[in-house]
This record gives C-alpha cells, sequence and structure tokens, in this order.
C-alpha cells in the first residue's frame, strides 16, 4: 500500500483521525481499526493527502474550500472565508448597489443586473432588467 506525503503505513489506523479544524462535522461516527495510511504529528487528513494545519481546506455548507478562499452562502446574505488554521468564519454581506445575488459558472456571487448565466445545470436562470 503507497501512502501519500506526510503519512505512514499501519496495520491499525484510527477511522477517525483528528481532523483539521472546521472539517470536523464530516468525520464519521468510529468503527474497529483497519490497516491503512495515517498522518504523521503535525499533519491532518485532507482528501487524499495529509497537510499542515495551515494547509487545511474547510468544509462548510455541504462544499471544500482552500485556504484563503471566500464563498458566498444564504442568497448572498453572507461571506464565509476559509483561514488559515482556524477554519471558516462568516460575516453579514449584501451585493453591492446595481447587483443581485444569483449562480455564475455554478458560484453563487454578485452580478450586475440584467446579466444572466448558467445554472448547475445549464439551465438560464433569468434575466433581471
Amino acid at each position: 500500500m503507497r501512502c501519500p506525503r506526510h503519512s505512514h503505513y499501519s496495520l491499525c489506523v484510527n477511522p477517525c483521525p483528528a481532523a483539521c479544524p472546521g472539517v470536523q462535522e464530516v468525520v464519521r461516527l468510529p468503527t474497529p481499526c483497519a490497516e491503512g495510511c495515517e498522518c504523521e504529528n503535525g499533519f491532518f487528513p485532507a482528501g487524499r493527502d495529509c497537510v499542515p494545519v495551515d494547509h487545511c481546506p474547510c468544509f462548510h455548507n455541504g462544499q471544500y474550500f482552500p485556504p484563503d478562499q471566500t464563498v458566498l452562502i444564504k442568497n448572498c446574505s453572507s461571506s464565509c472565508t476559509c483561514q488559515l488554521g482556524e477554519g471558516v468564519a462568516c460575516v453579514p454581506f449584501s451585493c453591492p448597489m446595481q447587483e443581485v445575488c444569483g449562480i455564475t459558472d455554478g458560484v453563487l456571487s454578485c452580478r450586475l443586473q440584467g446579466a444572466w448565466g448558467c445554472g448547475l445545470r445549464g439551465q438560464r436562470l433569468g434575466h433581471d432588467s
């Protein structure tokens, strides 16, 4: 079995290892140990890799995003940023005047009124005039 960088093979790994801050909500209930790879001290599982805390991704509102990335949620009423080693921080947000909240290229964002884009399934979202 090949293990990713910053990890090693073990006959009995914890099925619920310490996770990156902000990713705790995706950890499942414990089961008996099994052979596999476990991250070295100071590294945390992130997908199939082991990363230091300052490279941990965040999981929030059903999606992963990397450190320093900001996403809009709740119809653009909250702006959430993945903070290095700390998890997700959200603050109230509203689109600037002359802009409306909508999905553009699969991403919730503010856009000029009258603009339209494609939703997740390629359907036209509408035309704001």
